[in-house]
C-alpha cells in the first residue's frame, strides 16, 4: 500500500491510500476531469501502517476538510503532514513528481461515486 497527497489543478488536495499508484491516478482523472496532477506518495507499506499514517494526516488537516478525503490546504503542508507521519515507518519517506496527462494508457478499474471522489460540483468542467 501507499500513502498518496495528490494535488489537482483546481487547487484542492487529496489524501488517501492504494495498492496501485497507476490505477489510482486514472480513476481521479477519468472521475474528476483533472489532466495534470502533483503528486506525492509513500514508499510501500504494510495496510495497516498505510492506514494509521492516513488517519494521522487526516486528524492533522481536519480543520481544511471539504469532502471526503479533499482537503483545501497547501500541497506543501498535506506533504509535510505525511512526512512527519511517515517518519517513524521505516522505508516510508516519499517523492513528489508532477504526473503528466499521458498517462492515458493505463487500464481503469472501478469507478463511481466512492467516499473518496470529487463531487460533480467541483470537477473540472469540459
Amino acid at each position: 500500500m501507499y500513502v498518496y497527497v495528490i494535488e489537482s489543478e483546481s487547487g484542492l488536495i487529496k489524501i488517501g491510500i492504494t495498492g496501485n499508484m497507476r490505477n489510482r491516478l486514472a480513476q481521479i482523472r477519468c472521475q474528476c476531469g483533472f489532466e495534470n496532477l502533483r503528486v506525492w506518495r509513500s514508499g510501500r507499506l504494510v495496510r495497516e501502517v498505510a492506514e494509521r499514517i492516513e488517519n494521522g494526516i487526516f486528524l492533522s488537516l481536519a480543520s481544511s476538510r471539504r469532502y471526503g478525503e479533499w482537503f483545501n490546504v497547501k500541497y506543501e503542508r498535506a506533504v509535510n503532514a505525511a512526512e512527519s507521519f511517515c517518519g517513524g515507518f521505516e522505508g516510508c519517506m516519499g517523492r513528489t513528481a508532477t504526473v503528466p496527462s499521458s498517462l492515458k494508457r493505463i487500464r481503469l478499474v472501478g469507478g463511481g461515486e466512492g467516499k473518496g471522489d470529487l463531487p460533480r460540483q467541483w470537477r473540472r468542467k469540459g
